[in-house]
């Protein structure tokens, strides 16, 4: 990278008489040790080019003025220097910082020299903006070697000098291919009057104006092309060094986007309270207006035939109830791609001769697949009549992706709410049938037993009247069984501590003591709540006996009921919640079954574990509490 590389001769000079010298000269002048990186000393000039006093400026080291927007050179400025040592004489091309970290276009030349103590590094620093103002000719290495674009305007606004990269930028907003020669010497804003009136027109004026950096980021509609920009004024013009940061900003904005999108997504899928048909109407709005694009629908296919079953916009063969042949559709290649199918110049990639452009004629499409229990069910897609100008981007996809799976998600819920509702409403009724066929003979033998209690005293009539109480049970718990089985709830506010007390009452032990230790208030279905409660106090009353205390407390998110009678042994406490399983002689083995079905209806969880007094603890977590700062 070296220029000018001569004698490896070392000049000998005394200290102060170096000093005196140095000082003496307009040049910029450091000293550096052998190994190119501690400054030894500096003139007054190099002070003021670089904004340091003498005692600041020492120090620092040569690579704190090392400049980000230095060449593209393989070495640094250390290493550049320090070449001086085993190649000798160095002129080169750089760019420094100053105190302000602003960078200065320089050449260095660098010698070495023999003080009285050791051999040290001479570095003479000259100015070049002077001579890019002044419009030398030449070629400045190392605003040819920058990354950045760089150009230099004279306090008239004219060009005075531009590297080729900027001279390419420049070209390309005037619209005609200029040299650097036919540049220089005309204004910018004659060369390029839709600049006027930009951002980038009133900050460079503001720097030429207040004699301030100005440093920005702003975007260049007619290039569609975002700029980060560094002005630098000076007595005689503007140095401007610029660089092209779209793909950084498009960046940004595709992950702000992608966080927005998925922010807006879950809203959506979220939201319970509208039905599916609200949802995926908002889907197809949310899509159209993030891909600005005009027409969203859902197809549904079958037998080689595309349904459209929603849409947006006001494509008329894209319409609720329109359909097609699946050959003459966007979906044939759409279910037959691995992923989503995007096509944002149908013309410009091939498809105008294909027979679903001739029937849609659409210029633009994004569509994916959506699958229902593992099978595909159609698509989802968005589309326009008119091509895109770019490709759809990560973000957009990942819209699409997502929204196909929750459609396929929301469809997979209503197929199975829908048979399971089916399912419920049967066994409901074969439920009220069963229950009207047994109570029927179930009354009469209670009549006929209340009859042969008073005739006779016998000890078979109390036997017959428990078998007769527990198949009154069973039915009554059948029935509740198959009510419990529908999983629509009808959730409001429940305050526990009076609903408590009030399950209680109906199913409580005399004899046995309930504590409430809790103030929560929670959302639950109310009735299908209190069937759960009852059916925790009987099962203390059966399997606990009578003289016991129960405690319902509260949870992080939920609350349980705890007894102090004997407990459930390890082995058993995941049996007690399968259908008929009971260590009770009278038990159903419906009851704790009929528990664990409200709560996970509800989405709750129940588990089993020991309690403070020995007995056992029916633990309910998962709860939404009304005021969840109450933990």
């Amino acid at each position: 990278m070296g220029g000018n590389r001569g004698s490896e001769n070392v000049g000998n000079v005394d200290d102060e008489l170096l000093r005196q010298v140095y000082n003496s000269v307009d040049t910029g002048i450091l000293l550096c040790d052998r190994d190119g990186t501690g400054i030894l000393g500096c003139n007054e000039a190099v002070c003021d080019l670089l904004g340091y006093d003498d005692a600041a400026l020492r120090e620092r080291s040569l690579s704190d003025l090392d400049s980000p927007v230095a060449p593209a050179a393989e070495s640094t400025l250390c290493e550049q220097v320090q070449e001086t040592v085993t190649e000798g004489e160095q002129t080169f091309e750089w760019a420094v910082r100053d105190s302000d970290d602003e960078p200065v276009p320089v050449t260095l030349s660098t010698s070495l020299l023999s003080t009285a103590d050791d051999t040290a590094i001479l570095v003479e620093v000259r100015d070049l903006r002077e001579r890019m103002f002044r419009g030398q000719g030449g070629h400045i290495d190392i605003l040819d070697r920058m990354t950045d674009a760089f150009f230099a305007l004279d306090s008239n606004r004219r060009f005075t000098y531009l590297n080729e990269q900027a001279r390419e930028i420049i070209c390309e907003a005037i619209g005609t291919g200029l040299s650097l020669t036919e540049l220089q010497g005309r204004r910018i804003w004659d060369e390029i009057p839709e600049v006027v009136g930009t951002p980038f027109y009133d900050r460079y004026e503001q720097a030429f104006e207040t004699g301030e950096t100005v440093t920005f980021e702003a975007y260049y509609e007619p290039l569609d092309t975002w700029f980060e920009v560094s002005a630098y004024p000076s007595k005689t013009g503007l140095s401007v060094f610029f660089q092209d940061i779209t793909e950084k900003r498009r960046a940004i904005d595709e992950l702000e986007d992608t966080v927005e999108v998925l922010h807006d997504l879950y809203v959506l899928g979220s939201d319970s309270g509208h039905s599916f048909e609200y949802r995926l109407d908002k889907i197809l709005e949310l899509g159209c207006r993030r891909l600005d694009l005009p027409y969203g629908f859902l197809t549904q296919i079958s037998d080689e035939t595309q349904f459209i079953e929603a849409s947006r916009g006001d494509h008329e063969l894209l319409q609720p109830d329109e359909q097609c042949p699946l050959e003459e559709s966007y979906c044939k290649r759409t279910i037959e791609s691995d992923g989503l199918l995007a096509v944002f110049d149908a013309l410009a990639e091939g498809w105008d001769e294909d027979p679903a452009y001739e029937v849609f004629e659409l210029g633009c499409y994004i569509g994916g697949k959506v699958i229902v229990n593992d099978e595909l069910y159609g698509t989802l897609c968005f589309a326009s009549s008119s091509s895109r100008s770019r490709e759809f981007t990560e973000s957009e996809r990942t819209f699409v992706e997502l929204a196909s799976r929750w459609v396929g998600y929301e469809i997979e819920r209503q197929q199975y709410r829908s048979e399971l509702e089916r399912q419920n409403k049967r066994l409901g009724e074969f439920a009220n049938l069963v229950s009207h066929d047994l109570r029927n003979p179930l009354n009469a033998a209670n009549t006929q037993l209340e009859l042969v209690d008073q005739e006779y005293d016998s000890e078979h009539v109390d036997a017959v009247e428990r078998a007769l109480d527990r198949m009154e049970n069973i039915i009554t718990d059948l029935l509740t069984l198959a009510r419990e089985g529908d999983t629509a709830l009808d959730i409001t506010t429940v305050s526990l501590p009076d609903f408590v007390d009030r399950c209680w009452e109906t199913a409580g032990d005399e004899e046995s003591t309930l504590v409430v230790d809790t103030d929560r208030e929670i959302y639950a279905d109310e009735h299908r709540l209190q069937r759960l409660f009852e059916n925790l106090f009987r099962n203390v009353d059966e399997h606990a006996g009578n003289d016991v205390t129960v405690t319902v407390g509260d949870l992080p998110d939920g609350f349980y009921v705890a007894d102090d009678g004997p407990g459930i042994a390890p082995g058993d406490r995941d049996r007690v919640f399968e259908l008929g399983y009971s260590t009770a002689d009278d038990g159903t083995g419906f009851g704790l079954y009929i528990v664990k079905t409200i709560a996970d209806a509800h989405d709750w969880e129940v588990t089993i574990t020991d309690s403070e007094g020995g007995g056992t603890r029916f633990e309910v977590t998962g709860v939404e509490l009304a005021d969840p700062w109450d933990v």
